[in-house]
C-alpha cells in the first residue's frame, strides 16, 4: 500500500496509517510507502522557483529527522537516511546515505527562471 500526499498536508498524527508513522510535513508530489518512519522536522523539496518535481520515497525506509529531500529524488526500498542529511540524489536500496557539507557560497549565482 502506498500512502500520496495531495498539496500543502500536513500530516501530524500519532500513530501509524498504512505503516506510515506521520511526523512530517508532506508537500505535494510526495509518495511515500508502506513501512516509513519519517523523522520529525524532515522536509521535501519538490519546487526549484520554475518547475515542480516528485519525491519518492519507496517501502521499509528510515529517514533521520531534520533530513531535506531534494527533488526529484528517490528513496529506494529499505534505505536508511541520516539525521541531518541533504539527499538530492537517487538513493541505493537497503544501505544507509548520510549527506552533511560544509556551507558554500556561490558567488554570481542567479535563481532559475519560469518559462514564457
Amino acid at each position: 500500500m502506498v500512502a500520496l500526499a495531495a498539496a500543502a498536508v500536513v500530516i501530524a498524527a500519532a500513530g501509524v496509517v498504512a505503516g506510515f508513522w506521520p511526523q512530517v510535513v508532506v508537500r505535494d508530489r510526495c509518495e511515500v510507502g508502506a513501512r516509513v518512519n519519517v523523522g520529525a522536522g524532515t522536509i521535501t523539496c519538490n519546487y526549484d522557483g520554475a518547475a515542480k518535481h516528485r519525491t519518492v520515497i519507496e517501502d521499509d525506509c528510515f529517514i533521520g529527522s531534520d533530513a531535506t529531500l531534494v527533488a526529484p529524488v528517490r528513496i529506494a526500498r529499505g534505505s536508511y537516511i541520516g539525521a541531518g542529511s541533504t539527499i538530492s540524489k537517487d538513493t541505493p536500496a537497503g544501505q544507509l546515505t548520510v549527506a552533511r557539507a560544509r556551507q558554500v557560497s556561490i558567488p554570481g549565482w542567479k535563481p532559475p527562471r519560469k518559462k514564457p
